[in-house]
């Protein structure tokens, strides 16, 4: 084999409990939360951070496409990303293109 047991073992806990590929176990291994599950729950929570952001723009008359342009900048610039700025990105540039062929 290519493997050796203990090679498998290894590779089996850091699948686990390093990268938690398989969600997050319990102490007995039984999956507590899957991964599919939390990457769908992390995008939601992405998404209503992003209508947030774009909330508080409208309440304060902020909400144009240059202001958007400043966030979605801060963003991109930043040293470290949050969990799933991708998908706050994705949909403050998807506004920002909808209020540019406004011309706002």
């Amino acid at each position: 084999p290519i493997w050796s047991r203990e090679q498998i073992r290894r590779i089996q806990k850091d699948i686990e409990n390093v990268l938690c590929l398989n969600g997050r176990l319990d102490s007995e291994g039984l999956v507590l939360e899957d991964t599919a599950t939390q990457l769908v729950k992390g995008r939601k929570d992405a998404y209503k951070q992003a209508e947030a952001i774009i909330e508080r723009m409208k309440n304060k008359g902020r909400y144009t496409s240059a202001q958007l342009q400043r966030i979605i900048d801060q963003l991109q610039n930043s040293d470290r990303r949050e969990a799933y700025a991708g998908v706050i990105l994705f949909v403050l540039k998807q506004r920002q293109k909808r209020l540019l062929a406004q011309k706002k």
